[in-house]
């Protein structure tokens, strides 16, 4: 295994979007249209169980609570089905050409086999995994930092040491499967046991360059949906100049959530530009760290010709 070149994978990371930016879009363009369609149908009757809900106050009846949410169960349920299947979708076609060299022979990737299910079986293990790992982290601190309480004053620092270094093995944790899905399409495995094999000794590199590919992301593409948040802006303002005062909060919870469910509103001007350039954020968004992680696993794997 390799070590990971951080300036030199950004350069590459770039370099391939340049090169083969027609082709990514050409295989995410049909399954994020799919998602964001989806996305857009069900977020607006998620807002409007949401607001029925909060009109019912803090105590609500059961039954009136569950008349309310009732509706939306189905469409959580149809969303839960839909995503995980197109996100799959959207992982392997942006990876499959980055990891594998495999072309895309039509003008649209709508594939479900292998390597999607792959990337299921890897997700739930994954997430398995991460929550045993902070099951036991935080019974390990809470056991030490309840011992730490015996040495007096001194007990309260060695808790907050104890937390910080908890983060920190968890953190290091999540690095070393970062790799997962990549490894997963090039190796046509689940690629848990290859990124973690992959990953040694990369821990740091991996981090410095997930940090400068999320602050070049967040500088330069970000900025698509931004303009459109920015509307809610004055009811996030409310509810943080509420305070504690549970009525004026009240209120300022309602307000963001009714300027959130007006941006999925079909019939106002600003919805279609809105799902236009939540479309163009999914592709790009996809494609940017897809192919980050497909070359940064062509490194620390020995493909170094990214």
């Amino acid at each position: 295994m390799g070590k990971l070149p951080v300036f030199k994978a950004v350069a590459a990371t770039f370099a391939y979007l340049a090169r083969h930016g027609v082709e990514l879009i050409m295989a995410l363009w049909l399954p994020a249209l799919l998602f964001t369609a989806a996305n857009g149908w069900s977020s607006g009757q998620m807002f409007d169980a949401q607001i029925a809900l909060h009109n019912l106050g803090d105590h609500p009846n059961p039954t009136e609570a569950m008349t309310a949410m009732g509706p939306v169960f189905k469409t959580m349920a149809l969303m839960v089905a839909l995503i995980s299947i197109l996100y799959p979708m959207m992982i392997v076609a942006s990876l499959r050409h980055v990891v594998r060299g495999d072309r895309l022979k039509a003008p649209f990737y709508l594939g479900f086999g292998g390597d999607e299910l792959r990337i299921i079986g890897a997700y739930v293990l994954i997430v398995g995994m991460v929550l045993a790992a902070y099951f036991v982290l935080a019974l390990g601190i809470g056991v030490l930092a309840a011992l730490s309480s015996l040495a007096g004053p001194a007990g309260g620092v060695i808790s907050v040491v104890l937390g910080v270094a908890g983060l920190a093995v968890f953190f290091w944790f999540m690095v070393r499967l970062s790799l997962t899905f990549p490894a997963s399409i090039a190796t046509r495995t689940l690629g848990i046991t290859q990124s973690w094999a992959a990953t040694k000794g990369n821990s740091i590199r991996l981090v410095l360059y997930g940090v400068i590919m999320m602050v070049i992301f967040v500088t330069v593409f970000a900025a698509l949906v931004l303009p459109f948040f920015i509307s809610i802006m004055p009811a996030y303002k409310e509810l943080f100049a509420a305070g504690a005062d549970p009525v004026a909060s009240q209120a300022a919870q309602l307000k963001l959530l009714e300027a959130q469910r007006a941006l999925y509103d079909w019939s106002r001007p600003g919805f279609w530009p809105f799902m236009a350039a939540t479309f163009a954020y999914t592709v790009i968004s996809m494609a940017f760290f897809s192919v980050a992680s497909g070359v940064a696993w062509r490194y620390v794997s020995g493909d170094s010709e990214a």
